[in-house]
């Protein structure tokens, strides 16, 4: 059984339709939990970004990919709430309504962490793009020299001593 379905009891018959404001807590508990596993990866991408060996990061970003499909089904989950808010929102004891915003409060600024993270990646990998295309432009160049100039032939020596010129 879903989180929803299990979290939802109508104990009041006039508001049936209403999931109850438990199953609210718990939807936002299982987006923050999300969440943190992002962040956590987040900051292993960093360092990974930094590596030779794209293996880890490929890995990593799969992890990620399965992670935010999981927030995406969360957050339709959510939908409903947040259609109206305020009316749900009213519905939690005070207690809860502290925990909802500490929950949601922590979810805000564990994004912006991981979307500045990203950002910070992206740019550090425009600039190693940039190292290697500049490196393989030296190549071509190198490549372009030796074919203009023409290549020593294979089968002479490309220095001649005392004895070559004596035959």
């Amino acid at each position: 059984m879903s989180e929803l379905a299990e979290a939802t009891t109508m104990s009041d018959p006039i508001n049936e339709a209403i999931p109850s404001p438990d199953a609210l807590l718990k939807l936002i508990g299982r987006q923050l939990r999300t969440y943190r596993r992002l962040h956590r990866l987040v900051r292993k991408q960093g360092d990974l970004v930094g590596q030779e060996d794209p293996t880890d990061l490929i890995s990593l970003l799969a992890e990620r990919h399965r992670l935010t499909a999981d927030l995406g089904a969360t957050s339709k989950c959510l939908a409903p709430y947040r259609r109206d808010w305020e009316r749900h929102r009213a519905r939690l004891s005070p207690e809860q309504k502290v925990e909802a915003e500490a929950m949601l409060g922590e979810i805000e600024s564990t994004l912006k962490t991981i979307v500045s993270a990203d950002e910070e990646d992206v740019k550090r990998l425009q600039i190693r793009k940039q190292s290697v295309a500049t490196e393989l432009g030296g190549f071509a160049n190198r490549q372009a020299v030796l074919n203009a100039y023409g290549r020593p032939n294979a089968t002479r020596p490309a220095v001649l001593n005392r004895t070559d010129s004596e035959s």
